[in-house]
């Protein structure tokens, strides 16, 4: 999908703004326009998907690796839970 597309135009982009213009927190409206960025990159291909979900995730745990043992305490509860979802 691109921007020029008549899909993108009338279907995605407007459904986008439509939900957007509905949250009432700042909140949610991050969300939804983070879920919508992901399903966007996600309809070019998977790589673009997984290239934006490392960006997301990798500066999380660099920050985590920053705080010490609280923070290792946690990436190993958050590695643990992935491995689980994956084995699944």
């Amino acid at each position: 999908m691109v921007f020029s597309s008549l899909l993108f135009v009338f279907l995605f982009f407007a459904v986008t703004m439509m939900v957007y213009c509905f949250m009432d927190s700042l909140n949610k409206k991050n969300i939804v326009l983070l879920v919508a960025s992901l399903i966007f990159y996600a309809w070019g291909g998977p790589k673009y998907l997984v290239i934006q979900l490392c960006g997301m995730i990798l500066p999380s745990f660099q920050k985590m690796q920053r705080e010490g043992e609280s923070g290792r305490q946690k990436m190993n509860q958050y590695t643990r839970y992935l491995t689980v979802l994956i084995l699944f």
